[in-house]
């Protein structure tokens, strides 16, 4: 018997952290992907990055990054604060987005 499948992996979906994570866009992708009657949901390696920044190269088989834990269901559950949360990714996004304001700027068009 034939099933549908998709390969998607979880840092693909929108988040506003700037990585996919396990909350409610997770959620609302199952419900999509169940809806076209999509059976399988084939994700990459959830494993934190090994060598060479090779999910495939894990420094531990059994761990899972914390990358694609929900930051917003612990800032619901009391466990953050909104305002860390939302400040460090601040930091974090100016960061990338001096990286990439520079790296074209060096870039021959």
């Amino acid at each position: 018997m034939k099933k549908t499948g998709i390969l998607f992996p979880i840092s693909a979906l929108p988040s506003a952290y700037g990585v996919g994570d396990f909350g409610k866009n997770a959620y609302q992708f199952i419900d999509k992907i169940a809806q076209a009657r999509i059976k399988i949901w084939q994700i990459l390696p959830l494993n934190p990055l090994g060598y060479g920044n090779s999910p495939y190269q894990p420094l531990s088989s059994h761990a899972g990054d914390e990358l694609y834990l929900d930051l917003d269901t612990f800032i619901q559950n009391g466990l953050l604060k909104e305002e860390e949360v939302k400040k460090k990714y601040h930091k974090i996004y100016m960061l990338t987005t001096q990286k990439s304001e520079n790296k074209n700027k060096n870039t021959i068009n």
